[in-house]
């Protein structure tokens, strides 16, 4: 007999219900009973047959709460308005709370494919996961029916590390968020570090916070501790050793198994997940730039395009660029470490900034402030005083000489150019 639409959607929505009560009952029971709340489920799982796919629905739902956790957490925040911004309340209208922000934030996911991009990652992160789970179950036993209960009681445990990710999530939060799953990956892994010795002895955040996220770090790879223990004792037969030493063994390898799954997840997420390129109210374009070491006062000019955004205006005054003189370093110098703070290439030495006058030469506007239009574009030309430590800097360092106009607002926007010697 053939279903009607009623009952295809029916069917549709048990299946969600199913999956997210069968994953809440799993976490509820692994959470209650760290060391043998596995034992359960798959006790569950083999009543059924049918059911045999719940512990890959399972990793895989972990994951996708992982990665959708910190849009989620930022839509159920209540939007703070900014020193600048005007905002209107009207009874009449009622705004949206918490779980309608959760909603659009999720649908917004759903129409830039943003949600497609997350489910790609969990589907590689769960084959992943099997890969590693199979691999180190055709090492450690030979029995095929251990071989089975390993891999699933694999994946309920390292469900269970994944779903605890969320909570970093949270706490990620609560500092300054990461822009990425992976450096978010990064952050929690470096948690020890951060908690005793800062971020180069500085430390941003309250102390609590690398505390906590060091405590769920600990939590997160002792997990597998209850299930290590339980195998271990299956492998006396193959290794020996003392029990204590096979049980940090298998501690060893689900977390690696768990933590190689989740970066290539947490890698393919970012890699294919569309990000918003960022608007500015701008853009600078052919930027030239000269040095005139023969006039009274030694001086470098130049000219750039300057081209307002097309929706909106842009207004400039005096001070709003300047100039940063830089080259290729000696032979002499040798190269700085890459990432140090202000360090963008080692092998590059700059002499600072200078402060710039410009003025609009086509069209004829002038000396700011004024007003560049929607989508209009201006040439530029503007001037900087070459101090005699810029002309010694210059004269010992010949080669690749560059100059960058660059703006002094809150707007990361500059151009590079190549600086000529006036002969």
């Amino acid at each position: 007999m053939e279903k009607s639409l009623n009952d295809r959607v029916e069917g549709v929505f048990r299946g969600i219900v199913f999956i997210v009560l069968s994953f809440m009952e799993s976490i509820g029971l692994l959470i209650l009973c760290p060391f043998d709340g596995y034992v359960r489920l798959i006790i569950h799982l083999r009543k059924k047959s049918e059911d045999q796919v719940r512990p890959y629905a399972f990793l895989f739902f972990a994951f996708v709460l992982a990665f959708f956790a910190p849009s989620l957490i930022d839509a159920l925040g209540s939007h703070v308005a900014g020193p600048f911004e005007y905002q209107i309340h009207d009874s009449a209208t009622p705004e949206s709370g918490a779980l309608g922000r959760a909603y659009q934030q999720t649908a917004q996911k759903l129409e830039s494919k943003a949600a497609t991009a997350i489910f790609v990652a969990a589907v590689i992160g769960v084959v992943a996961f099997q890969l590693g789970a199979k691999l180190s179950g055709s090492a450690l036993f030979g029995q095929h029916a251990r071989r089975q209960t390993w891999l699933q009681a694999f994946f309920f445990v390292g469900g269970l590390q994944v779903a605890l990710f969320t909570l970093v999530a949270v706490l990620d939060r609560l500092g300054e968020p990461s822009p990425t799953e992976m450096r978010l990956l990064t952050d929690f892994l470096r948690s020890p570090w951060t908690l005793l010795f800062g971020y180069g002895g500085f430390r941003p955040f309250p102390l609590y916070i690398h505390l906590l996220g060091t405590a769920l770090l600990i939590a997160a790879l002792l997990v597998p501790f209850g299930m290590a223990h339980r195998f271990g004792s299956r492998l006396s037969a193959k290794f020996g050793g003392l029990a204590w030493l096979r049980t940090v063994l298998l501690v060893a390898v689900i977390d690696a198994v768990m933590m190689g799954s989740f970066s290539l997840a947490a890698y393919t997420s970012d890699e294919v997940q569309p990000q918003d390129k960022p608007v500015y109210p701008f853009s600078i374009r052919y930027t030239r730039c000269e040095l005139d070491v023969k006039a009274a006062q030694p001086n470098i000019s130049g000219t750039a395009v300057v081209r307002a955004d097309p929706k909106d205006p842009w207004d400039f005054d005096k001070q709003d660029f300047d100039l940063f003189i830089a080259a290729d370093r000696t032979e002499t110098e040798s190269p700085v470490r890459p990432g140090r703070p202000g360090v963008l290439s080692p092998k590059r030495i700059g002499a600072g900034k200078l402060p710039v006058t410009f003025s609009a030469i086509s069209p004829p506007i002038g000396e700011p402030p004024f007003l560049l239009q929607a989508g209009g574009a201006i040439l530029i030309r503007f001037e900087a005083e070459a101090t005699p430590r810029l002309i010694a800097f210059l004269s010992s360092h010949p080669d690749g000489q560059r100059c960058t106009l660059s703006y002094t607002q809150d707007y990361p926007i500059g151009a590079i150019g190549t600086l000529t010697t006036k002969e």
